[in-house]
């Protein structure tokens, strides 16, 4: 069964318009791109003639060194009308960009290219198209995603969008009506194996890791890293603290390693690919930096088949690390330049940078705005507390703060407090 993309409708909308539009779409190996696509491409069919093209085929690759016009050509031999051109891992075939300016250019035909190396799609891709596409990263099926799709809910995820970069008091936010479903086994399967399309479909525990092997697998293939047991090691310590912060000092010990450089360079290739994530401590009104910082896998999946922790803790750290991914997502997609970090309380003294108690699950920053957030697993908000909300507020008066958590939206003013969902980032 097809679950319905938040992305979707965007990309129809967008591509309906006169003018012509180019998309980049990025994200890991086996996250849905080809899938969306495909849909995208169906509900356009009495608007636009689409043309596949793929990096994988080698005629192809050859045809596009050999001859920029060449998308341009044998689109103009089968239609006059304006056209869809899709190109899937763009990544293995970079000549194809001169090829697609000029059936932009002088064609006026419409594009989306996809890819599973993010990194190159948002630096390399982004550059040579030179403003002629928007970039879109596509994560796994997200628990909104299947929530909506099982239970028929319209949750509208634009609500949350605005709340972040829009809303300027707590008073002026509209509550969407909606009642909270009965998703805990949902979640706990969600937190386990994650939204990978094939892991969903599979039936059982082996089915589902399997499927998720052959993905991530797949995915790391592509890293150049100096050794695959330190790369392992790397991957797997990530895995063990997930969401948590992140220390040198026990993969140093365990590979007998005496610099920082190698274990650096296979953080940055896994985020360069897509399957990590990173948030440093946001240091408030002092001009001053932290080596701290904290990784969180994209998908519950890939962290439960490199280290599985069944303790009740790790599901908190698990949630944790979905909603990093879920903001990470909303700020990359934005088209408002903002800020997502932590908040650890510290203080400055003879100079030096020391932390002490308190701390700050995320922190959005947005020009002079700023939202503490704080993520809970618990539905019931008399459970929840809010010391560290209060103590951050007291002192850097954000416009009000967010709580995530189990239960339905509701805004308490005398707070200045709003509960969210996470089942509705």
């Amino acid at each position: 069964m097809y679950i319905n993309r938040e992305i979707q409708p965007y990309l129809v909308s967008e591509l309906k318009k006169p003018l012509r539009s180019g998309f980049i779409i990025s994200g890991i190996v086996g996250c849905g791109k080809t899938t969306l696509i495909e849909k995208v491409s169906a509900e356009l069919a009495s608007h636009f003639q689409s043309f596949f093209f793929t990096g994988d085929d080698s005629h192809f690759r050859q045809v596009i060194v050999e001859n920029s016009r060449y998308l341009l050509e044998e689109i103009a031999k089968q239609t006059s009308k304006r056209s869809l051109i899709i190109v899937d891992e763009v990544q293995k075939t970079p000549e194809v960009f001169d090829a697609l300016k000029i059936a932009f250019d002088e064609g006026h035909h419409s594009f989306i290219v996809s890819g599973s190396n993010p990194f190159f799609l948002s630096s390399i891709a982004k550059k040579r198209l030179q403003r002629r596409a928007e970039q879109i990263l596509l994560l796994p099926i997200s628990l909104s995603e299947l929530i909506a799709n099982k239970f028929e809910i319209p949750i509208s995820l634009e609500i949350f969008n605005k709340i972040l970069w829009e809303a300027r008091a707590l008073k002026d936010v509209k509550l969407p009506s909606v009642t909270k479903p009965e998703i805990k086994n949902i979640l706990d399967k969600y937190l386990l194996y994650g939204g990978l399309p094939l892991a969903l479909q599979a039936k059982d525990f082996t089915s589902k890791l399997k499927e998720i092997r052959l993905t991530v697998e797949r995915g790391f293939e592509l890293m150049t890293v100096e050794g695959n047991y330190l790369a392992d090691r790397v991957r797997t310590e990530l895995a063990q603290l997930n969401s948590r912060e992140f220390a040198y000092k026990n993969i140093l010990e365990k590979t007998r390693l005496r610099r920082r450089e190698p274990i650096n360079n296979i953080l940055n290739e896994l985020i360069h690919h897509g399957y990590i994530i990173r948030k440093k401590p946001v240091l408030l009104k002092n001009n001053k930096d932290s080596y701290l910082q904290i990784f969180s896998y994209i998908d519950p999946g890939i962290s439960t088949y490199l280290y599985r922790d069944e303790s009740e803790s790790s599901l908190g750290f698990q949630l944790e690390s979905y909603v990093h991914s879920r903001l990470n997502y909303r700020v990359v997609n934005s088209v408002h330049k903002s800020e997502l970090g932590y908040y650890k309380n510290h203080k400055i003294e003879k100079d030096s940078l020391r932390f002490t108690g308190g701390e700050i699950d995320f922190v959005m920053i947005y020009g002079k705005r700023i939202i503490p957030i704080e993520v809970k697993m618990t539905d019931s908000i008399s459970q929840i507390d809010l010391k560290n909300l209060k103590l951050f507020s007291d002192v850097h008066h954000p416009i009000f703060s967010i709580v995530i958590y189990g239960g339905a939206p509701y805004i308490d003013l005398k707070s200045n407090v709003l509960y969210w969902p996470y089942w509705m980032i």
